[in-house]
C-alpha cells in the first residue's frame, strides 16, 4: 500500500499534506494462484464522508442503453479513457474533505479518485459537457459518438435487411416509413386467444344469456320497488248517518287543512289518512 501511495505522489496525484478530515486506505486482497490475478488497487474508505456529502442528481446512462443504440451498427470503435477519474481536478475544498490517512502520513489528493459517492456523477458531466461541443457544431454525441462513464464508442452506418446503409439513407428511410399509415390493426380477444393456443368459441355465451333471463334477485329488487296500492278513501255515508258523515267530512277537511299550514307534502299525508281507514286523523298521532 505504500508503493501504492508513493507511485500517486511520484505522478502528482497525491500530495503530502494537514486536513481536518481522513479516511483510511488499505489496499485490495491477493487472489489465490490458481485464480484469474487481477492487479491490486489503492481502495479507501469514504463511507463516512459520502454519509456527510449532498448526494448530486446527474443523469447516468445503462449499459443496456448504450448497447441497443450501438447495435446493428456497420463499424464500430472501442476506446477506453485511461485512469479518466484521475483527469478530474479537485478544488481545494474537495482535497480537504477527501484526505486520505496512511502510516506514512496525510495525503490530498490533487484529482477525483475512486470512492467518493459523487464520483460517476461528476465523471459523466464532465464528458458530456467535453464531446457535447458547442450548438454550432455538428451534433455527433448521441448519434455517431456513445460514451458510458469511461468507456467510449463510436459506431457509423447501418445494416438493414443484410444491405449496408450510411446514417443519412438509413435517416431517410426511416422518416419515409413513419410517414406512411400503418397497414396493422388492433386484434380482437378471440384472435389474441387463438393465437395464443387457446379455443375461443362460446368465449361469453353465459353473459348473453345472463343478459336476457333477468335473475331472481333483480325480479325481487324490481318488485320491492314498485309503489303498493293504497286503499281508497272510504265514504263517509258508507258506515255512518248523515250527521256523522259531516262530522268526519269537517274533521278530515280541517285536518287537511291544517297539514297544509304547517308545509309539508299533502300528498304523504293523505296517503298516511287514507292508510288509516276512517277517512280522519287520531289526536294523539304527531306528524314530523
Amino acid at each position: 500500500m505504500e508503493d501504492r501511495i508513493a507511485e500517486e505522489v511520484a505522478r502528482n496525484q497525491s500530495e503530502r499534506g494537514n486536513s481536518p478530515w481522513g479516511s483510511p486506505a488499505f489496499g485490495t486482497r491477493e487472489f489465490e494462484t490458481h485464480r484469474r490475478q487481477r492487479k491490486r488497487r489503492l481502495v479507501v474508505d469514504y463511507r463516512r464522508v459520502n454519509k456527510r456529502v449532498l448526494r448530486a442528481v446527474y443523469y447516468l446512462r445503462r449499459a443496456d442503453d448504450v448497447k441497443s443504440d450501438v447495435a446493428g451498427s456497420v463499424y464500430i470503435t472501442l476506446f477506453d479513457a485511461v485512469a479518466g477519474f484521475n483527469q478530474v481536478a479537485n478544488t481545494e475544498r474537495a482535497r480537504q474533505v477527501l484526505a486520505v490517512v496512511a502510516r506514512s502520513g496525510v495525503y490530498l489528493p490533487g484529482c477525483l479518485i475512486f470512492g467518493p459517492v459523487n464520483g460517476p456523477d461528476d465523471f459523466c458531466y464532465v464528458v458530456d459537457r467535453l464531446f457535447s461541443g458547442k450548438r454550432t457544431n455538428k451534433r455527433r454525441f448521441g448519434n455517431t459518438w456513445h460514451a458510458y462513464v469511461g468507456d467510449l464508442t463510436v459506431r457509423t452506418g447501418r445494416v438493414l435487411d443484410g444491405a449496408l446503409l450510411t446514417d443519412s439513407e438509413y435517416s431517410a428511410r426511416v422518416k419515409a416509413a413513419a410517414g406512411k399509415e400503418p397497414k396493422w390493426r388492433l386484434q380482437s380477444t378471440p384472435e389474441a386467444l387463438a393465437e395464443q393456443g387457446f379455443i375461443p368459441a362460446g368465449l361469453g355465451d353465459e353473459l348473453k344469456e345472463r343478459s336476457r333471463s333477468p335473475s331472481r334477485r333483480s325480479a325481487a329488487a324490481s318488485s320491492s320497488r314498485s309503489p303498493t296500492p293504497v286503499p281508497a278513501l272510504k265514504k263517509a255515508g258508507a258506515t255512518s248517518s248523515g250527521g256523522s258523515s259531516s262530522q268526519s267530512k269537517s274533521s278530515s277537511s280541517s285536518s287537511e287543512e291544517r297539514i297544509v299550514k304547517e308545509g309539508t307534502r299533502l300528498p304523504d299525508r293523505l296517503n298516511m289518512i287514507r292508510r288509516s281507514g276512517i277517512g280522519t286523523v287520531r289526536t294523539r298521532m304527531q306528524f314530523p
